[in-house]
């Protein structure tokens, strides 16, 4: 046999090995993982004029400044994920003479 037929069938047999039938998982390694799997989201944008709760079971997105109104609380529940809308400059401004209450815990952290 010559060199290039014992090369050419180690190239087959490793094609083969490499491709195979596939393993035992149902998803692939290039699926995109989310890490904000929405639940519920809704999406803050703007002004804050009336007392809000942020809750756990909802996956909350700002989009663009979103301002919290001067004697407004924005209360933000332990266990809520806040992020900003995709490819917009978010973020939260707090106006003098309103609140933001987060009640977050080691256990149950808040995310920003």
């Amino acid at each position: 046999m010559t060199y290039s037929k014992i090369a050419l069938s180690a190239l087959a047999a490793a094609a083969i090995t490499f491709t195979g039938c596939g393993g035992g998982s149902s998803s692939s390694p290039t699926d995109p993982v989310d890490p904000v799997d929405p639940i519920e989201s809704e999406i803050l944008v703007g002004e804050i004029t009336e007392n809000k709760t942020l809750t756990a079971d909802t996956n909350w997105m700002l989009e663009g400044k979103v301002v919290v109104a001067d004697g407004v609380t924005l209360t933000v529940e332990a266990g809520t994920t806040v992020a900003g809308q995709e490819g917009t400059d978010a973020w939260l401004m707090v106006m003098p003479g309103a609140k933001l209450v987060a009640d977050g815990t080691a256990a149950n952290p808040i995310v920003f």
